[in-house]
């Protein structure tokens, strides 16, 4: 295993992930809930300068540890209360993830193709920017530091002393988002006892590693339980983690909820995970350094706890997706240099059948197709029926198979010329709807763009009456980061001040029809009484 890492390996996959990262990243309003309370736990944090106290609403907030937070404070002094610093970390960590998949995939092959395929199918997965890392949310981070924690342990199984990278991740994960960071842990205990993976690291090491995460992760929980007692463990596992385990607190789903989650948020790659699982299940036993066993391994582990917890989001699976970029870049590279059984490529065959048939169900293809006379005729016969699509991709895969006989003999062979061309159709698909997911983010907020004439107007005080934010935290933020006071009243409150923010709600019309509206942007209205 060599630890060289040449630039060509990792430029090309910092550059990509920069970029889908980081555009527009700063212009995209913050959305509701999680990210906008995110937010709001940042700027209270940074107004009062004490470290030891995260507030929301300025009330106790224990939910969730501290490190994003402590994080984020220094570059609201560097940037301000701006969109950018509350969501750098999180493309930054998904910067850092890309690359250490591709430095793991370059160290565990020597293949700048499993470097480039690791890195570059994790940042153009269709979950990277939902809820991830072009947010201000905690899961992010969370991700990236589950896969150096990985990356740690199986660095440990050819240099021991690494082992305390596992530790130490695996504490930082565990501050970042409390019991989802022990899936390094838990998932690491088994590969342990399934590999007798104790003999290689050695005990002591072993030791060394439980250490740095004492010391890590103890002393914050300890410090939390002398202050708060047992109302800081009901608030930090109780809504967080008890209650969404045992009981649906959102909309009811099935068990197996998730695949379809994997479907379509690492679309089109997904087609072809069970293929890259069953190579990868192939390679396993002889394998020295264990990585496609622990490969399997993580990705399974955290689908089933997942699926076990009653409460199910689409992000919470987000940290088994890099074990996805890697098994599906790993089975790419045994695909492209070894000849595989017949009835390997009978199931190559069938995963490209379906990857095409389901191009036709995709938004993006059907908006191309509709601006061309042949995709208007397969709208009529193939989009809304399932044997016309898999009609069509029968058809699509045959078409590629003729194509790559009639190209075989040049520089590559048929088996080469079938995943080559397959895999630029589902590189154009996947490039092509991150940039118009990206473009078509929202560039306005209600409440920011009344913020922002709050701030024209240049009062000292605003009232706000009806309004009801804590069930707006994307838009209490751009009234909290004013330097305009603001307070809030009950419905029928006597104006206190001149400058009043209320609702189009019923309940407000006496107040909503008086005075000089401002801005009228439903169901919110900035009133001038004067």
């Amino acid at each position: 295993m060599s630890t060289f890492w040449p630039r060509s390996v990792w430029i090309p996959v910092l550059a990509l992930a920069l970029v889908i990262f980081g555009w527009r990243l700063n212009s995209v309003p913050l959305t509701n809930w999680d990210e906008g309370i995110y937010a709001n736990v940042n700027l209270e944090l940074f107004r009062s300068h004490d470290w030891t106290k995260l507030t929301y609403f300025g009330k106790d907030f224990l939910e969730k540890p501290p490190l994003q937070f402590w994080l984020t404070y220094p570059l609201i002094g560097v940037f301000g209360p701006t969109e950018l610093a509350m969501r750098l970390w999180s493309a930054l960590a998904g910067a850092g993830t890309a690359v250490l998949l591709a430095l793991w995939g370059w160290q565990a092959t020597q293949k700048r193709s499993v470097a480039w395929l690791a890195g570059g199918l994790f940042v153009l997965g269709r979950f990277a920017l939902i809820h991830a890392f072009r947010s201000g949310d905690l899961d992010g981070l969370l991700t990236f530091l589950i896969v150096l924690a990985m990356y740690g342990y199986w660095r440990s199984l050819a240099t021991p002393r690494w082992i305390i990278v596992w530790g130490a991740a695996g504490a930082a994960a565990v501050m970042t988002k409390s019991l989802v960071g022990l899936l390094p842990l838990i998932i690491v205990g088994i590969d342990i006892l399934v590999s007798r993976g104790w003999r290689r690291i050695g005990w002591g090491n072993i030791a060394w590693a439980a250490a740095a995460f004492v010391a890590l992760a103890a002393p914050w929980h300890i410090i939390e339980t002398v202050r708060f007692g047992r109302s800081f463990w009901d608030s930090y596992l109780g809504l967080s983690v008890i209650e969404r385990t045992t009981e649906s607190l959102f909309t009811a789903t099935p068990w197996h909820w998730y695949l379809g989650i994997i479907r379509d948020r690492f679309w089109p790659f997904s087609f072809f995970l069970p293929l890259a699982m069953v190579l990868a299940g192939r390679r396993a036993g002889p394998e020295k350094n264990g990585l496609d066993r622990l490969l399997l391994l993580w990705f399974a582990v955290t689908l089933i706890i997942f699926s076990l917890i009653q409460t199910r989001r689409e992000w919470y699976i987000l940290p088994l997706y890099p074990a996805a970029a890697m098994l599906l870049a790993r089975g790419a590279a045994a695909w492209w240099s070894e000849r595989q059984p017949r009835w390997m490529q009978a199931l190559g065959l069938v995963s490209i059948a379906a990857m095409f048939g389901h191009l036709l169900t995709d938004t993006t293809v059907r908006n191309v197709l509709a601006h061309i006379p042949v995709g208007r005729g397969l709208r009529r016969v193939f989009w809304q029926t399932i044997p016309g699509q898999i009609l069509f991709g029968v058809a699509a895969t045959v078409a590629t198979a003729i194509a790559a006989a009639l190209l075989a003999r040049r520089r590559c062979s048929r088996r080469q010329w079938i995943l080559g061309l397959s895999g630029g159709v589902m590189g154009i698909v996947a490039l092509t709807w991150t940039g118009r997911y990206i473009r078509a983010l929202p560039a306005a907020l209600p409440l920011k763009t009344i913020a922002n004439r709050v701030a024209q107007e240049k009062a000292n005080e605003l009232s706000l009456i009806g309004t009801k934010l804590k069930k707006q935290p994307a838009g209490y933020f751009y009234i909290l980061r004013l330097d305009t006071h603001s307070a809030e009243y009950a419905s029928g409150t006597p104006p206190p001040t001149p400058l009043v923010l209320t609702t189009t709600e019923e309940k407000n019309a006496p107040l909503n029809t008086a005075g000089k509206r401002l801005v009228k942007l439903p169901p919110f209205i900035l009133l001038d009484l004067r």
